[in-house]
């Protein structure tokens, strides 16, 4: 697990706390590849102000689906024996915790790196990403920064996309969509209407464009096509009949995606018995992909779901040590949601259950302060209706 260090922001100065990697195991740990090629392992984001950067601090990195062991020190700061120790010491502490079976003789050499970009291509290399693929990514989003400026400047616009048109490919409208959600996220409308309004103009003015947007027609129609009593057997055809097409495989993707929330346990069911009736080698493929694809999808979800309860709960006990209850509510309105909601009602009801009154009470009086402020963000035509609702009797009405 990573280690707690203390930090004060160099542009505000506020103090905080960042987690810091020193041994990344992905035979341990595989779930932490993404985080760390997508750069947010050993980074700084300043709470107050969003100033930060990367930490640089050693890190030793164990693959052993490759059979590579390499160690990230910074090329300053330090002198040649010290690095040297750096890299006996973490080298040790990973063997130590590897049972003597897994203790391999590449792990007597660790891979040495002071590039931190070098340490990077190097892992990306392993996943089928060579260097000049991630240069030319590292160009496109620079692009993007660009292009995002020149938003509501169309003239300068037009001339900054003629410029670049070898740069703006269909990869290109993937970096951009993730952006976008990402930036919809945070709140910034600015910037995400913005980012719409060039991504229209790209849509127009560019072949990757007119390819995006005939791809996105594709996926509509057949949404379009699926009936509100659809059968898991319907939609499991109708995705298939998608992959029958030109781009199949994209557009099949794109639909499974967006119907996500209803390609549960029985659809997987329904595959499965697919799969072993089938005698074609190329269906089998399709459908073997589409399963693999569904069951990434389902432990998205149950991510993101934990996530929530668990930012959830991290609001809840905010709330309860705050000395006013109503004051922190207020502060934190923007996260009183039904997941938070969901939390609450779960521990009153424990609470009862257990016999703790004045705890259930307490959460209780969290539970009508959080409603009441779901009740004041709420358009004034639904707070009628809400209101009609709850209300006890006509005579309240």
């Amino acid at each position: 697990p990573p280690s707690g260090a203390q930090v004060q922001c160099p542009s505000c100065g506020t103090p905080y706390v960042v987690p810091v990697f020193s041994i990344i195991d992905f035979g341990a740990n595989p779930e932490l590849l993404g985080a760390l090629l997508g750069g947010q392992v050993n980074v700084a984001v300043c709470p107050n102000c969003g100033a930060g950067g990367a930490l640089g601090a050693p890190l030793l990195v164990h693959d052993p689906g490759h059979e590579f062991l390499g160690v990230y020190t910074p090329p300053t700061g330090i002198d040649d024996m010290q690095r040297q120790k750096i890299i006996g010491d973490l080298t040790q502490m990973l063997m130590r915790k590897l049972p003597q079976e897994q203790r391999k003789g590449y792990m007597l050499q660790p891979k040495q790196y002071m590039d931190w970009q070098r340490f990077m291509e190097r892992l990306w290399e392993f996943q089928g990403v060579t260097p000049e693929m991630l240069r030319r990514q590292r160009q496109q989003t620079d692009l993007l920064q660009s292009l995002t400026r020149l938003a509501d400047d169309e003239q300068a616009l037009d001339i900054a996309i003629e410029r670049n048109r070898d740069l703006i490919d269909r990869q290109f409208f993937a970096l951009l969509d993730r952006l976008m959600v990402m930036v919809s996220t945070q709140g910034d409308a600015q910037t995400a209407q913005q980012m719409m309004n060039m991504r229209s103009a790209l849509l127009e003015k560019t072949e990757a464009g007119q390819q995006v947007k005939a791809l996105q027609d594709k996926i509509r129609t057949v949404l379009e096509s699926i009936p509100q009593d659809a059968t898991r057997e319907d939609v499991l055809d109708k995705i298939l009949g998608a992959w029958e097409g030109e781009d199949g495989r994209e557009v099949a993707s794109s639909i499974a995606v967006t119907l996500a929330p209803i390609l549960d346990y029985q659809f997987l069911l329904v595959l499965a018995e697919r799969l072993e009736k089938t005698t074609d080698p190329a269906l089998r493929e399709r459908l073997e992909e589409l399963r693999a694809l569904v069951l990434e999808l389902q432990d998205q979800q149950r991510q993101n779901a934990q996530s929530v309860m668990a930012e959830a709960q991290e609001v809840l006990q905010a709330i309860l040590e705050a000395p006013d209850t109503e004051e922190a509510l207020r502060q934190n309105a923007d996260m009183i949601d039904e997941s938070f909601l969901g939390l609450l009602a779960g521990n009153i009801d424990r609470a009862e259950k257990g016999g703790a009154t004045a705890a259930a009470n307490r959460l209780r009086q969290i539970y009508d302060g959080a409603l009441d402020i779901l009740q004041e963000r709420m358009p004034p035509e639904l707070r009628l209706v809400n209101q009609l609702v709850n209300a006890p009797d006509k005579g309240a009405v």
